[in-house]
């Protein structure tokens, strides 16, 4: 009888900390996305698809990253220290050791791949003078 008393004080106890451990999980993000389009006179192609993507956790609603379409091929890039503007950065290019930069500032762009192996190497300009499509 002891012992069955024991098992329910220790169950009772142990109830409302599996409550609070529930109540404190993480709840999930929610991401939003808007999709600006680039006419460029310089590159490939003579638009580019820059795709923002934000959670609410960001202040302001800052993009968290972005997310460039270039030839059909998706490429996701992280905010990086920018003198001007805004740049973002990914370390997966268009082909082995080359990584990719967008560099925004007011509605004007650039699309440059850079060697990873390499950082005194110029960046080469995928799609150049781009500017912001208005609707």
């Amino acid at each position: 009888m002891k012992l069955l008393a024991l098992a329910l004080l220790s169950a009772s106890l142990l109830l409302p900390v599996a409550s609070q451990a529930e109540d404190t999980a993480a709840s999930p993000l929610k991401l939003k996305q808007s999709t600006l389009r680039y006419d460029c006179a310089k590159g490939p192609a003579r638009t580019l698809a820059v795709t923002r993507i934000t959670t609410g956790a960001s202040g302001g609603g800052a993009p968290e990253f972005v997310v460039v379409n270039l030839q059909g091929r998706r490429y996701g890039l992280a905010p990086a220290i920018s003198g001007s503007g805004v740049r973002y950065v990914g370390l997966l290019g268009t082909g082995p050791g080359h990584g990719m930069e967008w560099w925004e500032k007011g509605d004007e762009g650039t699309l440059s791949s850079f060697d990873n192996n390499d950082p005194k190497a110029e960046p080469q300009v995928l799609m150049g003078d781009c500017r912001m499509r208005r609707r």
